[in-house]
């Protein structure tokens, strides 16, 4: 069996007009390693802290997988205290949460010398889960849909050198963005089904443009020229990361992670006729394994395992040639 690392590195080097096909997915993780230990433990904390909660935060360990029951937690606390239903107190904690991760991640800031060397390595995409706008070395410029409000699943920002930076799970610039509870999730798989429609649409049409008349199977080679020119109209970041290859860096897969895990789904579904894999990498510490092990043999991603962070971010460097 060959190593998963050099199998990486390979899907890593393929280009295109001089940018990598590979899309990066971000999580806390990246900013805990840039932010030297700040997690969603302590971000967690520290929102506790701006409305006086009581309620126990989970040990870093332990935050993993249950984010979203946290949060839930802190609103059936603050709701009776302060007479207001649910939805209310989620603004009020979005808005906290903009404020914190604002003041954490500032554009420019803590993350800098990594985002630098990271972006350096010349991606067409980015998808982060993070809200923060860390991954900013400058202040980008925005693209939305026709609302000009911002959209989780369409909104993306445009980075000093080209990158497209998409944030499934919202963004600071928006606090009504950020999704973080179980019922906010629900509805964002809806946005997401309405967006995996719109990608068919588009696919279909510019499948008559390039292959006029052509009802049967493309090819390997002409499936792939169709993706990336449909990559390049890309209208959300499931039509962007739809048939790339990717790789998660710093996420932490859980299964509460409900919008992730669809995603993965439909991208699986969508090449299952002809049994075509594209490639899904998970960078994830030793230690970790054994609790993603059955979903990433399940799901056919590839984990790329590492010892300590400190290896792994050199071994994933290494790899990105940066």
């Amino acid at each position: 069996m060959s190593d998963p690392w050099e199998a990486f590195a390979r899907e890593a080097s393929r280009t295109r007009g001089g940018r990598r096909l590979l899309v990066p997915v971000l999580g806390a993780g990246f900013n805990a390693q840039a932010g030297r230990g700040k997690g969603w433990a302590d971000l967690l904390a520290a929102i506790k802290r701006e409305r006086s909660l009581k309620l126990k935060i989970p040990a870093a360990a332990e935050v993993i997988g249950n984010t979203t029951l946290v949060w839930e937690a802190m609103l059936l606390e603050l709701s009776p205290n302060i007479g207001q239903r649910p939805q209310l107190v989620e603004k009020q904690l979005q808005r906290i949460v903009a404020k914190v991760l604002d003041r954490t991640y500032s554009v420019g800031g803590i993350t800098r010398e990594l985002s630098a060397k990271f972006l350096s390595a010349g991606f067409s995409d980015v998808v982060s889960l993070n809200f923060d706008r860390g991954l900013h070395l400058v202040e980008p410029t925005w693209s939305h849909p026709k609302t000009k409000v911002f959209d989780p699943v369409r909104s993306y920002a445009v980075l000093s050198d080209g990158t497209r930076v998409w944030y499934p799970h919202g963004a600071t610039r928006s606090p009504n963005s950020i999704q973080l509870g179980l019922r906010k999730y629900g509805i964002l798989i809806r946005d997401l089904e309405q967006a995996r429609q719109e990608y068919k649409a588009t696919a279909n049409s510019l499948k008559q443009q390039m292959f006029p008349g052509s009802a049967r199977n493309l090819s390997v080679r002409e499936a792939e020229r169709l993706w990336w020119a449909h990559r390049d109209k890309a209208h959300s970041w499931v039509s962007t990361a739809i048939n790339a290859p990717l790789v998660f860096i710093g996420v932490g897969m859980g299964r509460e992670e409900w919008p992730l895990w669809w995603f993965l789904n439909q991208r699986a579904r969508n090449h299952a006729r002809r049994n075509l894999r594209t490639p899904a990498y998970v960078f994830v510490r030793r230690d970790e394994v054994a609790r993603l092990k059955t979903a990433a043999e399940l799901a056919r991603l590839t984990l790329l395992v590492f010892d300590d962070f400190e290896a792994g971010w050199k071994r994933l460097f290494k790899a990105l040639d940066v």
